[in-house]
């Protein structure tokens, strides 16, 4: 509930769940995710090379991306810390997947957005009723290459939150692996 604070100003309560311990006051910096963002549209059959050649730029930046973090882990915690996201760059360059986002693309006659957000919850959740623990993680890394593909189809950037220069209260749905790879945990309360 929005009330008055003391210097005049309006404050929002938030609910959820801490990482940390305690009460923190400070500025409040909203992580959202990409997924939702985009429009669904209807392509024509001549904008289906330009959607493929879209994601397939997508799909190189985000593979960079992903190399740039797993150095990053590596250099900052460890080499075991960041094999995490070698399972990244095995969703980012799984054929199959790829394919049916291409396929989709000339079937569905529908924008790169919506055929790989559609193809990509198809995957995720046939991991998720899969009873082995280690694939069903894996609907995570589905979700987390997804987010960034997106975030780089729509020329987004994951790294406002590297980028603090003084400390925030984080406050999203979902902290991804990979956003909290490039967390400058000083600047976050």
């Amino acid at each position: 509930m929005d009330q008055p604070s003391e210097s005049g100003r309006k404050s929002i309560q938030l609910q959820g769940i801490g990482v940390s311990p305690g009460v923190a006051t400070g500025p409040v910096y909203l992580l959202t995710t990409d997924e939702d963002r985009f429009v669904e549209r209807d392509i024509g059959e001549d904008e289906i090379a330009r959607e493929i050649a879209r994601f397939e730029d997508a799909l190189i930046l985000t593979r960079k991306q992903i190399h740039e973090i797993q150095a990053q882990v590596k250099d900052a915690i460890g080499p075991d810390s960041a094999s995490i996201f070698d399972a990244h760059l095995l969703v980012a360059d799984d054929r199959a997947i790829v394919d049916e986002v291409i396929r989709g693309l000339y079937v569905r006659k529908k924008n790169v957005e919506t055929v790989l957000r559609e193809v990509s919850d198809r995957y995720m959740q046939a991991l998720m009723k899969v009873e082995d623990d280690y694939l069903r993680e894996r609907a995570v890394d589905v979700r987390d290459v997804t987010r960034r593909i997106l975030r780089n189809l729509s020329g987004g950037s994951s790294q406002a939150i590297a980028r603090f220069t003084e400390p925030h209260i984080l406050v999203t749905n979902d902290l991804a692996p990979s956003d909290t790879a490039v967390l400058d945990k000083d600047h976050v309360i």
